[in-house]
């Protein structure tokens, strides 16, 4: 029975991540993480670079503030206040030197290599030598900056270590901060999108009501705005009341033409009735009688349907629910119309679950339904037809399938052929009034189910179905 299945569109779950609003959410977070540690970065560069520019700055300040005392007051002067500073500064945070013309350390801190002018980056062990006393302080870099005087060079040097303490905290608490900020920023992001989400699936589904036909429902938020989403939806909530009135008042005139219409036809019918039923009448004149009888009752039967639709879209027709086995009633339906196929030359074939189909619904209204798809094939089907009535249940609820092999319908007519009055070029021809699948369609949005069209290779199948909550397993 696999040709029987039913095609439909499968409801897809709603995937939030996949959704405009969360990826624009992700993808604005991501930039401003992006950012926020660009930065960052930046930010610690820059703050670097002007710390070892104090840095420079302080060791320079030293130096010319001892030059100025070897100016003043000679070189043993210079030799006293290096030793007073040596002698005070025990954690090595600054150095003190004076080298001769020889390049040789006279006094200070420590001992250097080399002497030189101006800033200078000194690294222990390497530049200068450590004591023993200071082992842990090998490897430590040091901001020098030297002077040369007449006698020699003074050099003062600052300890960079502060600096890399400095960044330390820097990180600690920009990454705190920053981090924090993202969470936030985040979860918010996440959070507006989420609501956003929520409102984009409420409008959804007020328009995906109103291309099934209700065009009561209307868009509301719980607690209204004036953003985007907002304004749209009030341009919706204004377009369907539009069109509700529009339709309404299309319905209505259709419903009077149809109404005001039978009477008279009806009345014309019950007056040629007799003179086509009178012995003498000559046989050309009787098949023409005969042809308008049949035209006529052609129209009624077009107003009748007319009729019966409008009542059903406008409500006016109440939905009478009960449980119905949907394979009892395609079996009735099929021991019902067999006969009329058997004469007209066709098959009616029956394919139905043996479990119970049980379907809160209108009997008569789902009947003329199926009779409605049926007689559908007989009409447009050739004589010889191989016509299939079916019935199961699949994951998305129980269905109904008439299929034929027929000359089928195109793809793209399929949704065309659900209006009103619509005919296919190559069906004008034959008898009936385009209102046979609009009144199955509007059947089933009455019990909250859905029609499709596939073609079936050859031919159409025509799949009524019925959502899996409307069902009951009871029977």
């Amino acid at each position: 029975m696999n040709n029987l299945s039913p095609l439909r569109q499968q409801s897809p779950a709603t995937k939030i991540m996949a959704s405009y609003s969360m990826r624009f959410a992700l993808m604005v977070s991501l930039t401003f993480i992006a950012a926020t540690f660009l930065a960052g970065a930046l930010s610690f560069v820059l703050m670097s670079q002007e710390l070892k520019s104090r840095l420079v700055s302080d060791a320079r300040q030293i130096a010319e503030s001892l030059a100025v005392n070897y100016k003043t007051n000679g070189l043993p002067e210079l030799k006293i206040e290096i030793a007073t500073d040596v002698s005070s500064t025990h954690d090595y945070s600054n150095l003190y030197v004076f080298m001769d013309q020889n390049g040789k350390s006279v006094i200070g801190s420590v001992t250097l290599e080399t002497p030189f002018t101006g800033p200078k980056l000194l690294t222990a062990g390497i530049d200068f030598a450590v004591g023993d006393d200071v082992e842990d302080l090998s490897g430590e870099k040091f901001q020098g900056y030297g002077i040369r005087v007449s006698d020699g060079w003074i050099i003062a040097a600052r300890n960079m270590a502060w600096i890399a303490d400095s960044r330390e905290v820097l990180l600690q608490s920009v990454s705190w901060g920053l981090g924090l900020a993202l969470l936030l920023s985040i979860g918010l992001a996440f959070y507006l999108a989420r609501k956003n989400e929520e409102r984009i699936d409420r409008l959804s589904r007020v328009l995906a009501g109103a291309a099934q036909g209700d065009l009561s429902l209307r868009y509301a938020d719980s607690h209204p705005s004036n953003d985007d989403v907002a304004r749209v939806a009030a341009q919706v909530n204004k377009m369907l009341s539009q069109l509700s009135q529009s339709m309404e008042s299309l319905r209505q005139v259709s419903t009077d033409v149809a109404h005001d219409l039978r009477a008279p036809l009806t009345r014309l019918r019950t007056r040629i009735e007799p003179h086509y039923l009178k012995p003498e009448l000559p046989e050309d004149t009787r098949a023409d009688l005969q042809k308008a009888i049949a035209d006529m009752d052609g129209i009624v039967s077009a107003f009748d349907a007319v009729l019966r639709l409008a009542q059903i879209e406008s409500g006016g027709v109440k939905v009478n629910k009960k449980p119905v086995d949907l394979g009892q009633l395609a079996y009735s339906m099929h021991e019902m119309l067999e006969p009329v196929a058997n004469e007209m030359g066709d098959e009616l074939q029956l394919v139905i679950s043996t479990a119970p189909l049980i379907f809160q619904g209108d009997r008569e209204m789902l009947s003329q339904a199926i009779v409605n798809l049926i007689e559908n094939a007989f009409r447009h089907c050739p004589t010889g037809a191989q016509i299939t009535l079916a019935s199961g249940r699949d994951d998305a609820g129980i269905f109904v399938q008439v299929c034929d092999d027929g000359p089928g319908i195109p793809d793209a007519e399929h949704e065309k052929v659900l209006r009103r009055f619509y005919r296919l070029e190559k069906s004008r021809a034959s008898m009936g009034s385009g209102l046979g699948l609009s009144l199955v369609s509007a059947i089933m949005r009455a019990h909250n189910g859905t029609i499709a069209l596939h073609d079936n290779a050859p031919g159409l199948c025509v799949t009524l179905c019925f959502p899996q909550l409307e069902t009951d397993d009871k029977s």
